[in-house]
């Protein structure tokens, strides 16, 4: 009976508007204000296939047909799209911009190499093994003929600053300086993309959110609770 007695009220309300405005009466193909199509339906309405006539419709009369919909279209599907797969995260940010393996490091201070989480010295044009630098080499001889690598004279040896006589090599061995640059941070989503669980996906537009690969459209004002693929006027039990 309520119900009826507010159709009752929006056709009087809309005949007696119709009798005063003259342009009222004649039909075009413009939409209806953005408030009444919101309560009519949860997407846009085609007007070049349902042409409707313009009419001044006051704020009582938005209340009352707000309440019908709402009453007898208490659910409304809304739209999705797909927008792919998803990629994992291949960008490192600014403040560690240094990509090694799954993770980002701070670049090392000059004269170090990153490996990891630690920066090792570099070795000075000699070969770098593990945790230590090393260089072997001929060594400069002017020994007689029967010590050809110094054994008996070592003064006839002679070798490169820094580096060990033995015989007719020299040598050279030192320990690597260390330090460490902490324990990294994962990679990130590129410019324009945004994470979702452990995949990256391009940002849905417009009124649409994004769930895994899917995006989906926001709940119109008159059904606010979203049911999955769907909107409600009521939340879920």
């Amino acid at each position: 009976m309520r119900v009826f007695l507010l159709f009752i009220l929006l056709v009087y309300q809309i005949i007696t508007q119709n009798a005063t405005n003259e342009t009222a009466s004649h039909w075009n193909e413009t939409t209806l204000e953005e408030n009444l199509l919101e309560l009519t339906t949860s997407f846009p309405i085609n007007s070049n296939i349902i042409p409707v006539p313009e009419v001044d419709i006051s704020t009582p009369v938005i209340y009352v047909l707000h309440e019908i919909f709402r009453t007898y279209n208490p659910f409304c599907w809304r739209q999705s799209y797909m927008r792919g797969v998803g990629r994992p995260p291949n960008t490192c940010s600014d403040d560690a911009p240094e990509h090694d393996g799954p993770l980002c490091y701070p670049l090392c201070r000059t004269g170090f190499n990153g490996v990891g989480p630690i920066c090792w010295e570099k070795c000075e044009n000699i070969t770098s093994f593990g945790f230590a630098c090393i260089d072997i080499r001929l060594s400069n001889r002017s020994c007689p003929w029967y010590d050809k690598c110094g054994f008996v004279k070592s003064s006839c040896v002679s070798c490169p600053e820094n580096y060990t006589k033995l015989g007719c090599l020299c040598g050279r061995l030192y320990l690597r300086d260390k330090y460490s640059r902490g324990i990294g941070s994962a990679l990130k989503c590129s410019k324009g993309d945004e994470g979702y669980g452990p995949l990256c996906y391009e940002q849905c537009y417009g009124e649409f959110y994004g769930v895994g690969p899917i995006c989906w459209q926001n709940c119109p004002s008159t059904h606010p609770y979203s049911c999955v693929a769907g909107c409600s006027i009521t939340k879920a039990l």
